[in-house]
């Protein structure tokens, strides 16, 4: 209630405290997207740990993309994809 009352007032830290429960579903429903809209909500306005959250919610979501499109790659090989390693067999390859 009283995080709800202070983002309504567009408190920086309360819009900052409420992403971090929406990113890891502590008392409201986990949903990615909504907290890095409020990260970047609260980092607009210079709260600097969002700021730092969304830039590494980004990241994570690129290394994800990233570690698929090299899994898939390692598929068309013939491989399977183990973290940064393509592997046919018992041996590693370069799928590209």
């Amino acid at each position: 209630m009283w995080i709800n009352k202070a983002v309504a007032q567009n408190n920086a830290d309360a819009i900052f405290i409420l992403g971090l429960m929406t990113e890891f579903g502590r008392g409201v429903k986990p949903d990615l997207q909504q907290a890095l809209r409020l990260f970047d909500r609260a980092g607009s306005m210079g709260q600097r740990y969002a700021q730092m959250e969304a830039k590494g919610m980004r990241m994570a979501g690129e290394a994800e993309a990233q570690q698929a499109r090299f899994a898939r790659q390692c598929a068309s090989r013939g491989g399977v994809a183990d973290g940064p390693v393509c592997a046919v067999g018992d041996m590693a390859i370069d799928p590209y």
